[in-house]
């Protein structure tokens, strides 16, 4: 029983890790992985969902602390650089406008990569969009976006 629980463990574990790789490096495809993982030891559906949460989560980590990150420089840059805070704040102002616009935008990119969620999640910090409308509908759409994988790659397999 003990290496079962060792070898569940480890999955979701690797797992985790994986996705909080890719988050920062696209090279490390945690959608290939996903499906790779789902192919070749024909996991059912329940661990699927697990599965595609803990790596929702793991690269919703590192695109929360990208998030933050652009946030800071911005702040910090915006207030060295009077060139780039007049920048910012014109980008800022055009993002204000989109109103509901924003959340699609972001939803777009959680769901289906499209601009690239690396990205997103960078303008985002940059351009002040709120943390919780970030991580509330980045985590949603991620988690949409792994679970429909996981789902679609252990039905053609």
């Amino acid at each position: 029983m003990v290496d079962s629980i060792e070898g569940a463990v480890g999955i979701y574990l690797a797992s985790f890790v994986i996705a909080v790789i890719s988050g920062a490096f696209p090279l490390v495809n945690a959608e290939v992985y996903l499906v790779g993982i789902v192919v070749a030891s024909r996991v059912p559906w329940p661990s699927l969902i697990v599965l595609a949460v803990l790596i929702a989560c793991g690269q919703m980590v590192t695109h929360s602390l990208l998030f933050q990150a652009a946030r800071g420089v911005a702040k910090a840059g915006g207030k060295r650089r009077a060139k780039l805070e007049a920048r910012i704040a014109r980008a800022r102002a055009r993002v204000a406008r989109w109103g509901n616009k924003r959340s699609a935008l972001l939803v777009s990119s959680a769901v289906l990569g499209l601009p690239p969620f690396l990205l997103t999640c960078l303008a985002a910090g940059a351009l002040d969009i709120s943390y919780r409308t970030f991580v509330s509908v980045g985590l949603g759409g991620r988690v949409v976006r792994f679970t429909g994988l996981a789902l679609i790659a252990s039905i053609a397999s």
